[in-house]
């Protein structure tokens, strides 16, 4: 079966591939050293075992979309979401954040912002004058991480804040780029990714891949002025001079699923009232680097160092910055961005090679955001029943699994491998103080 243009797609598990992956018990992803050689394809495998099973998309008629419920369940809409906890990288060999931390200012372009008064937000930014030469961005930003446990910072984040943070309720922990790549999925983007998952207790964790993860970390090669145009239009607000990207971390609906959701913030507008700021903690020494854990944990594991510095802002003063060399910026790729984690602002900038001559373009995107939603509700349902797949495999016995996005006799396909090795690096101290109120193992 091929895929076809047709819009009305949705995801389900194939039952002939699941037959045919039951019958075949003996088959087994090689060994790394086994492999003859190392493409991304091959790399994208290791650490794999038994192919589970296969979800597949494609195009089925109306009643078939009936049956699995894609038209006749409830629109897919993110409900009761709320700002859980933020930080910021600081930029030192150790890894250590910020908390809260602060992303960086950018002047309000209208008075059409209903902020939190509760919020607090930075002295008023001007933008340099123009025009504005960029460099071209440098591929190490930054070599602060811990590559081997991807979600201390954001545990260590959300308990500096909320030391009683239940974490039993929560279905899904992800970033908003895992998402996006689930949903592309079923809307037949083209594209090969791979996931990790792993289950707490009755939590599902989707982790970034780690080679994948550390691009992201490292800055593409070719990612031209993205980077430099954000630090030539905002600045970083004292006494945060040293800290790198400003991650958020939030908790919503979706589909009957409750996600923690990570996604990192460029700025956010600022606000004129300061009398109803939150002051900014600034501790007057910081605190010693945290002691070795007793718990063995895989090198190059290092405790998270928590800073207790910066302040709170409200979610609807959050901007996404974009720049743009040639025509307009894809749409299609950035309006799934913000519907993920609801950031209400767009501000593009134009170069040439570089040189910005114009002011910013800034964009109010909620009724975009909202047409959206609309447009797309057969890929969001096709998105939410693919998730509840991996998840109920995962939850069935196999705790961790490998899923590798590619193609699979020109359908689009994700494999679900059983995954070898050392699961996700989490600290018992905190599973046993999140997941206290869980009766599931």
């Amino acid at each position: 079966m091929a895929l076809t243009n047709e819009p009305n797609l949705s995801a389900r598990l194939d039952s002939l591939s699941l037959q045919q992956i039951s019958d075949a018990k003996n088959f087994v992803v090689p060994a790394r050293r086994n492999r003859p050689g190392h493409s991304r394809d091959d790399r994208m495998l290791w650490g794999t075992s038994n192919l589970i099973s296969k979800i597949h998309v494609e195009p089925h008629p109306a009643e078939r979309r009936a049956e699995i419920g894609v038209e006749a369940s409830a629109p897919v809409t993110i409900q009761n979401y709320k700002y859980v906890a933020s930080y910021n990288w600081k930029d030192i060999e150790h890894p250590t954040i910020y908390v809260p931390g602060l992303s960086r200012p950018f002047p309000r372009y209208n008075d059409n912002v209903h902020t939190n008064p509760t919020a607090g937000i930075p002295p008023k930014f001007t933008p340099p004058s123009l025009p504005i030469q960029l460099q071209k961005d440098n591929s190490t930003r930054s070599s602060a991480r811990s590559p081997a446990a991807p979600v201390d910072p954001l545990f260590q984040a959300i308990l500096h804040e909320h030391p009683d943070f239940d974490m039993s309720s929560i279905d899904i922990v992800t970033t908003r780029r895992s998402l996006r790549d689930l949903l592309d999925f079923t809307s037949c983007s083209t594209g090969k990714w791979r996931i990790d998952i792993d289950m707490v207790h009755n939590t599902m964790f989707i982790n970034q891949w780690e080679e994948f993860r550390l691009m992201l970390i490292n800055g593409r090669q070719n990612s031209e002025y993205g980077h430099t145009f954000e630090d030539s239009v905002v600045n970083k607000e004292a006494p945060l001079e040293d800290s790198l990207n400003h991650e958020r971390i939030v908790e919503y609906e979706i589909g009957g699923l409750k996600f923690l959701v990570r996604f990192e913030a460029d700025a956010y507008l600022e606000d004129d009232d300061s009398e109803t700021r939150e002051p900014m903690k600034i501790p007057l020494a910081d605190p010693p680097a945290p002691k070795p854990s007793p718990v063995i944990l895989k090198p190059p594991y290092k405790l998270v160092h928590v800073i207790s510095r910066g302040r709170n802002v409200d979610p609807e003063l959050i901007i996404e910055l974009k720049s743009c060399s040639r025509g307009s910026i894809n749409m299609g790729r950035t309006v799934p961005q913000l519907w993920f984690s609801q950031t209400k602002h767009l501000g593009v900038g134009y170069h040439k090679d570089g040189l910005v001559t114009r002011d910013l373009d800034m964009r109010e995107m909620t009724e975009k955001l909202d047409k959206w939603e609309a447009d797309n509700q057969k890929h969001l349902k096709s998105m939410i029943h693919v998730i509840k797949s991996i998840r109920d495999i995962a939850r069935t016995g196999e705790r961790k699994l490998t899923v590798v996005c590619s193609m699979d006799d020109g359908l689009k396909c994700l494999s679900i491998y059983r995954r070898t090795g050392h699961g996700m690096t989490i600290r018992p101290e905190v599973v046993a103080q999140c997941w206290k109120n869980s009766s599931t193992s």
